[in-house]
């Protein structure tokens, strides 16, 4: 008899309720919100997708996540001692000059509708100072979601599950995106954008889960989340 159908739960149910003093359960199932999902194939996403990154939204910038940035970068640089300029004057073009002594570095962050994309190099002295530009840059491109609360359980049972999952692969949440049907989860791996999507009906479990990534060969941690939620 499998443990995942309806005659099991009934014998189940009849076993629980007849006990009187002790009930002793040998090799239990473990039910959770995702007992019942369906994994699918990782899917490719062509840009970073809106909702990647939690930061705060205001009317008063027409690109608020430009003003997170450089605020991060602030203070990213103030404790790497480091000058941090920007310069928006060309459209859809953040150009930011890295200087530490004689040490100098500019990088071009493109950006889109939603949020950032690829950057590139313009000048650089040093080559050890240009990967701790681009290291800075991207931390500050980062966020990282810790809390979530939801009224129904199996919600919140996913989020604390998913929270263990990255920390034991060694990423983290970047932001979640919440629609009637589906909870798409967004994860801080080497890629651009990456993440899976969990879908569910009105009972209260999810149904099927479909990770994207816009480079899913590449994408390993992406992999090593996956390995573990079709355990």
């Amino acid at each position: 008899m499998g443990k995942r159908n309806s005659s099991f739960l009934r014998w189940s149910y009849t076993a629980i309720t007849r006990s009187s003093e002790k009930l002793f359960c040998v090799d239990a199932p473990d039910y959770n919100a995702l007992s019942n999902i369906i994994l699918y194939p990782i899917k490719k996403i062509k840009k970073s997708l809106k909702g990647a990154v939690d930061f705060p939204h205001s009317d008063e910038h027409e690109f608020p996540f430009i003003p997170w940035l450089e605020s991060n970068l602030k203070s990213l640089g103030e404790l790497n001692d480091i000058e941090i300029n920007f310069d928006d004057s060309v459209s859809h073009d953040l150009n930011i000059s890295f200087t530490k002594g004689e040490q100098s570095c500019n990088i071009r962050q493109r950006y889109g509708k939603e949020f950032f994309r690829s950057s590139e190099l313009l000048i650089s002295k040093s080559e050890n100072f240009t990967s701790l530009c681009f290291s800075i840059l991207n931390k500050a491109k980062t966020s990282i979601l810790t809390k979530r609360s939801y009224e129904k359980q199996f919600k919140n049972d996913l989020f604390d599950f998913i929270l263990e999952t990255v920390r034991e692969v060694g990423v983290s949440v970047s932001n979640i995106s919440e629609d009637q049907y589906c909870h798409k989860y967004f994860f801080n791996t080497d890629q651009e954008c990456s993440g899976i999507e969990f879908y569910f009906r009105d009972r209260d479990y999810f149904t099927k889960a479909i990770p994207f990534s816009t480079n899913p060969n590449e994408d390993l941690l992406l992999k090593d989340l996956i390995k573990i939620i079709d355990k």
